[in-house]
């Protein structure tokens, strides 16, 4: 009985893994691309990975608070209208790059910000998943990524995003960590 159950819980177990697929694929096929406006991004390449610069600042996580009512159910037409921007504009600046997805990789946002606020305000689900939809990231997990962030305050050429995505040799954690032993 006990191997009954075993069996179960592996069958389970894969079919929950085949309906998370299914899932990102159907929001994939939801994607719109979307006007990104007079917003430039601009890609640099190299041997040791992406970096992509956007002259707007990423969304502050208050974006999920902004709920509307539907058709009868409650929706977040804004969370869409923001994540489709993102995905586009990555795709924007990817078009045609031929890149080899980065395993493991360290994502690193630097926010560039003409006033003082909390780095922890901005959210960068957006950019991963657009990196992974794009190609620059096999997933965007905690097995395939490290996700570093910091704001600069500065007045000229703010605001913007730069987007660093480079591969994980494991030392970053541990220059940080080693600072403990």
């Amino acid at each position: 009985m006990l191997n009954r159950i075993r069996k179960v819980q592996d069958d389970l177990s894969a079919i929950q893994v085949e309906l998370a697929k299914a899932s990102e694929e159907h929001e994939l096929e939801l994607l719109e691309e979307v006007e990104t406006g007079d917003s430039t991004v601009k890609l640099e390449k190299n041997q040791n990975g992406v970096k992509l610069t956007v002259d707007v600042v990423a969304p502050k996580i208050s974006i999920y608070k902004f709920q509307t009512f539907e058709n009868g159910n409650f929706t977040n037409r804004q969370h869409k209208e923001v994540r489709d921007y993102w995905y586009s504009i990555i795709k924007r600046a990817l078009a045609g790059q031929n890149l080899d997805p980065i395993k493991p990789a360290i994502v690193y946002i630097r926010y560039y910000l003409d006033k003082n606020c909390d780095v922890g305000n901005f959210l960068s689900k957006f950019i991963q998943d657009g990196l992974v939809y794009n190609g620059v990231l096999e997933d965007d997990d905690l097995n395939n990524v490290t996700l570093l962030s910091e704001a600069k305050l500065k007045k000229e050429k703010a605001p913007r995003t730069e987007i660093y995505v480079v591969h994980d040799n494991g030392k970053v954690g541990d220059m940080i960590t080693s600072q403990f032993k």
